[in-house]
């Protein structure tokens, strides 16, 4: 049972490996002040007493800074519990396709099919704030460039469309030798639908 609470600690925290830096312990405090694992771990990590669990294997995949890194100052357990839905654990998961452009907060929760109601949070707006080099194109800066393959934002959950033909579903479409569409549906039969792009 504690390993797995050890887990849930790791995962809430942002943390992608099992050894994290002492300097987010104030942090980590507050994210997991219903962990009581987790708790007793940076307890003993304070007094200086290190372990390496044998049995746990946490090791995320990705290059480039962690959330954790650049948007500890404003992170906090609601910020972090969205983080954890979203999976996202590195700034370059927030970054599009096309690797120099960072997401806004309305195409990252359309992206993870999450309702976009809602203001922005101040840990994205912090992160935009260090991480863009020009607002209105969203350009990121050169630091945060990285050509990888472990982005998985730009990847939406797909899903079929609704039978029910009231139902206005957004829909992303490509013709051959063309750039994606997307678009909103304004007429559907059972075999071709009209699009408002």
């Amino acid at each position: 049972m504690s390993e797995i609470c050890f887990l849930q600690g790791l995962s809430i925290g942002r943390i992608v490996n099992t050894i994290w830096d002492p300097k987010y312990s104030k942090l980590l405090q507050g994210l997991w002040k219903h962990n009581l694992t987790c708790q007793i771990i940076e307890e003993a990590l304070e007094c200086q007493i290190n372990f390496k669990p044998k049995s746990i294997e946490w090791k995320i995949k990705g290059e480039g800074p962690t959330i954790l890194e650049l948007s500890s100052p404003k992170l906090n357990f609601k910020a972090a519990k969205t983080l954890e839905k979203f999976n996202i654990f590195y700034t370059n998961q927030l970054i599009l396709q096309d690797d120099k452009t960072l997401a806004t907060w309305s195409q990252l929760k359309l992206i993870k099919s999450a309702t976009r109601k809602g203001r922005k949070p101040i840990w994205f707006e912090y992160l935009e704030s260090i991480v863009l080099q020009d607002s209105n194109t969203r350009k990121i800066k050169d630091d945060f460039y990285i050509n990888t393959d472990l982005r998985r934002l730009a990847i939406p959950n797909l899903q079929h469309l609704a039978a029910d033909k009231r139902i206005k579903d957004w829909v992303i479409t490509k013709e051959i030798d063309s750039k994606p569409i997307l678009g909103h549906i304004i007429k559907k039969n059972s075999n071709s639908v009209l699009i408002e792009h």
